[in-house]
């Protein structure tokens, strides 16, 4: 039938039948290698060494040739490609002209957008839901995700070196002929076209077999002065390049080492060894896993299933409680367990060795110092009860072990166990000195988890989910919330979150794994969650003063941490609700359950204020009583002991040892406590920023540093965060201890708000220098020779010279451009060494350097008044 007429137009049609419209216009290649960039992001869910989830790859839509950048976080994106546009004006003079990328939140639009205009470079983002518009750069991930997938397939690498995968995948793609580019590489492309000449071929004549076994030279430096007869070489596997001479090689587990002193063995991609073959390479005493607390680090490369005893099939009891049903928290017992998904569906494999040494869950560890039990007649009627098991899981004999080496292997576990009757400090000493456990450094190891669900594969996770059930545990043992059902009406239900991490010992190696219950306080509402919230902390300048009084009179002086101190104290008000911890099987599954805090938990606005009170009563009930200048330093009227506190650092003070342990056993009584060893702080804070390897620096800032200027553009989020977390930082070590930096960090100070990458590279530098000196220190106790002390001398104690108060005062008069304000410091010192000083901005603007300076002698008499 042929039906002739205007066709209508149909509105149910377009409204039911709507579909995706295909592009039919194919679009047009660049011309040049600066005219069209196209950018996306890649999200991977294992982690990189370095924590790494994200990557940026640049396609050139004229050659193909593709750059990329891996990062922690996916608001790095924004910042990775701002940097490779200045590059890009750098290396070739001329701006990209158009960049096309989706409108993902990563890139900072609003920012990305300023950028752009005025660099000059057309923005071109995507419409929602349609990524064929940027088809080369789809491509272009999916292509390297096939490449990484094959590679570290084919060279039985772990997937947590997929960011080294991604960068070798790059430069391999880069060198690889395309009909695009009519035979030639986008390598040979781009430099071509740059160049304006041809035959840049790309020289591959050093690259290897990605995964390749490699041998690595030893260089004479980092080898045993004398030793003649070690090996000269360090195995590993190529996983990438670093120019066109530097092999970037995989060391197991978590190292990458960058060297041209290489050989291969391509021939060879059989995985590194990861865990001990044979009985030799186990530790020579066991008792080092009883009392070292080690972490055998070839160990953690796997998975490692958690093996935990499940929960007993029971229903809580409800009983009435204020018109809310209230849940009766059973005997603590292992009723309370993780959730682990890996753990629960994992298959043991046959047991090979002793499982003797193994101690299952549950079962605590003797104390350091005591014996075996000896199993006698008691401890054989205690275990008859129960189903009997064999103390022995079948021995499957390794393959290649002779009879004679397994009884020669069972002798010497034998001889160890013996260990466990010496004196602690002698066994101790003993397993350290003969343990073949490598000790490893916490920041080699790979990133602590951020949520549950990468917990669930961390290569660390038995040790780090032990760590949750001790600290869940122990929320149980101190009544921190109770189970309630939902209550009617309206509530806030505050969220919760686990934070692991590696505590270190005092030289940087692995202590222990430390998790920690928070509450998102960042979701409370003031007048409904909490009211007052201001705690005080002790004085950096009280604590100067009081170190003064100790180096002077010989007095003793100890320091202690009290364990989870936020959760010792009661809350001062009811109704604050949280959801229950993440991966607990009775909680799973029940929205209707959840807790009502009856203490404070970390995270809470007002827990540094109800630990104040809690510390502050428990105190005034021993006999100690606040100064009026400082509420945080307490003394003692009878035995005149000093206490001071500072959130939950504690320290100790008097003239005899017998009263300090007094006092050192009151608290006890009440709190857990652990001694503290030499603190590490500025070590830390030089190795969370990453500068552990940065250059020397004799001075915290350059001469041109007091005239820096505002930053007239808009800073980025991420550098804004960076930079005021490194001030906060850089800014306690001043405050406390650090006056050669004073100066430095009032400026830098002043730009927290909107810096530059400028203000960020001098906040480095400080970091730096402290990096070069990180061992200077106040030295209180020194003999006076008339100079006024205000420089540092390297730690040490020197003979008393008394109290006599010197102080200094000064003022820059109209040093400040911006704002034509001054610059006002101080400085007092006692017993040699300083132990007041300040660096800052007046608050009004002088009109002479006489005025200047007598605002500032006016500030010093309000503020050292008392």
């Amino acid at each position: 039938m042929h039906l002739k007429g205007k066709e209508q137009y149909c509105e149910t049609c377009a409204l039911t039948k709507a579909r995706r419209q295909p592009s039919h216009i194919p679009q047009q290649r660049a011309a040049y290698p600066g005219d069209v960039l196209h950018g996306d992001t890649l999200q991977v869910t294992q982690a990189g060494l370095k924590g790494e989830h994200y990557a940026l790859t640049l396609t050139n839509d004229a050659t193909a040739y593709r750059w990329g950048k891996t990062f922690k976080n996916k608001s790095e994106a924004h910042d990775a490609l701002m940097r490779f546009l200045k590059r890009w004006h750098n290396q070739t003079g001329n701006y990209i002209k158009v960049l096309r990328i989706d409108e993902g939140r990563e890139f900072a639009q609003k920012q990305l957008k300023a950028a752009c205009d005025e660099l000059g470079v057309e923005l071109q983002t995507l419409a929602p839901y349609y990524p064929e518009q940027n088809g080369k750069a789809e491509k272009a991930n999916h292509i390297t995700e096939t490449r990484i997938r094959s590679m570290l397939c084919d060279a039985n690498l772990p997937q947590s070196l997929w960011p080294e995968a991604y960068e070798t995948a790059l430069k391999t793609l880069n060198r690889t002929p395309t009909r695009l580019n009519g035979g030639k590489t986008p390598h040979q492309a781009l430099k071509d076209a740059l160049t304006n000449t041809t035959g840049n071929v790309p020289d591959i004549t050093r690259w290897r077999t990605f995964g390749s076994t490699a041998y690595v030279h030893i260089p004479k430096q980092k080898r045993a002065q004398g030793d003649k007869f070690s090996v000269r070489a360090q195995k590993g596997k190529l996983v990438g390049y670093d120019g066109d001479y530097i092999y970037r090689i995989y060391i197991a587990p978590h190292k990458i080492i960058r060297s041209a002193h290489v050989t291969f063995d391509e021939a060879n991609t059989t995985p590194l060894r990861t865990s001990p073959p044979t009985d030799d390479d186990e530790p020579a005493c066991e008792y080092v896993e009883l009392t070292l607390q080690d972490l055998d680090i070839n160990d953690i490369t796997k998975p490692l299933p958690l093996d935990l005893p499940q929960p007993p099939a029971h229903k809580p009891t409800e009983t009435q409680n204020g018109g809310v049903t209230e849940l009766q928290e059973d005997e603590l017992s292992d009723s309370s367990q993780l959730s682990a998904t890996a753990g629960d569906t994992h298959e043991e494999p046959p047991t090979i060795v002793d499982a003797e040494p193994d101690t299952p869950s549950g079962i605590e560890l003797p104390e350091m110092g005591q014996s075996e039990p000896s199993g006698g007649d008691e401890q054989q009627q205690q275990t008859q009860t129960q189903p009997r098991r064999s103390a022995r899981e079948q021995k499957l004999r390794p393959e290649g072990q002779s009879y004679r080496d397994e009884v020669a292997l069972d002798d010497r576990r034998k001889r160890n166990r013996n260990l466990m009757a010496l004196p602690p400090t002698i066994a101790y000493v003993y397993a350290t000195a003969v343990s073949h456990v490598p000790r490893v450094k916490a920041k080699d190891l790979p990133p602590p988890p951020k949520t549950w669900k990468e917990l669930q594969t961390h290569p660390l996770s038995k040790q780090l989910m032990e760590a949750t059930h001790k600290e869940f545990r122990q929320h149980i043992r101190n009544g921190t919330w109770r189970k309630i059902k939902r209550p009617n009406g309206n509530i806030r239900i505050l969220p919760v979150k686990w934070i692991w991490k590696y505590k270190e010992d005092a030289d940087g190696y692995l202590a222990s794994f430390k998790a920690r219950l928070v509450v998102r306080g960042d979701k409370q509402r003031p007048g409904l969650d909490y009211f007052a919230t201001y705690a005080a902390v002790a004085r950096a300048s009280t604590l100067r003063l009081i170190f003064a009084l100790v180096a002077v009179y010989d007095l003793e002086c100890e320091q202690v941490d009290i364990v989870s101190a936020f959760i010792q104290s009661l809350m001062d008000q009811k109704g604050v609700y949280i959801r229950l911890p993440e991966g607990f099987r009775e909680y799973e599954g029940n929205e209707e359950l959840i807790g009502e805090l009856l203490r404070s938990l970390y995270g809470l606005k007002q827990a540094p204020l109800l630990w104040q009170q809690e510390i502050t009563t428990f105190l005034k009930s021993k006999g100690y009583e606040p100064l009026f200048s400082d509420p945080c330093v307490f003394h003692h009227k009878e035995h005149k002991g000093v206490i001071i506190v500072y959130v939950d650092d504690i320290l100790l003070i008097h003239k005899r040892k017998d009263v300090i342990l007094n006092m050192h056993n009151a608290l006890a009584e009440r709190y857990e406590l652990r001694n503290l060893g030499p603190d590490t702080y500025i070590e830390e804070i030089v190795h969370k920023y990453g500068m552990s390897n940065s250059k020397h620096t004799n001075t915290p800032m350059v001469p041109d540093g007091a005239n820096l200027q505002p930053f007239k553009s808009t800073a980025s989020p991420n550098i804004t965060s960076e930079y005021q977390s490194l001030i906060g930082s850089i800014g306690y070590a001043a405050n406390m201890t650090r006056a050669d930096i004073a100066y430095a960090t009032h400026k830098l100070c002043q730009f927290t708000h909107n810096p530059s990458e400028e203000h960020l590279s001098h906040a480095k530098r400080v970091l730096a220098y402290l990096n070069t000196y990180p061992d200077l220190a106040i030295c209180l106790g020194g003999v006076e020779e008339g100079v006024l002390g205000l420089q540092l001398h390297h730690k040490g104690v020197y003979g008393p010279p008394g109290l006599q108060l010197h102080g200094a005062a000064d003022a820059a008069f109209a040093d400040n451009a911006d704002n034509r304000s001054s610059t006002f410091g101080y400085a007092f010192k006692a017993a040699g060494g300083l132990i007041s000083y300040k660096s800052s901005r007046q608050g009004l603007v002088a009109t002479s350097s006489t005025e200047a300076e007598s605002c500032n002698t006016t500030i010093l008499t309000f503020t050292h008044y008392d």
